[in-house]
């Protein structure tokens, strides 16, 4: 039973890889630079691993957690550049 536990969890993170390579892949074919699209790889990582579990699995709560709290201080620049990058991801997904 562990084992499948394992496997289970392996097949979820290559999924959520494959995800976002193919929200990488949709934006590079949409013509958008690779510095814009780094960027917003780099927010959906640091949205991602303040989380803890995949993206999709986010909530309108847990949003306003992370953006109205721990980005409470942050300049309005990130905090709007975070949320587009959560919300592309999304109507990607």
């Amino acid at each position: 039973m562990e084992c499948e536990a394992c496997e289970a969890g392996k097949l979820a993170e290559q999924f959520e890889t494959d995800a976002l390579s193919g929200f990488v892949l949709a934006r590079a074919s949409a013509g958008l630079a690779d510095g814009t699209i780094r960027g917003d790889v780099g927010h959906l990582d640091q949205i991602r691993s303040w989380f803890g579990r995949p993206l999709w699995d986010m909530e309108p709560a847990d949003a306003d957690a992370y953006f109205g709290k721990v980005l409470r201080g942050s300049p309005n620049g990130t905090r709007l550049a975070r949320s587009q990058a959560l919300s592309t991801y999304f109507m990607f997904l």
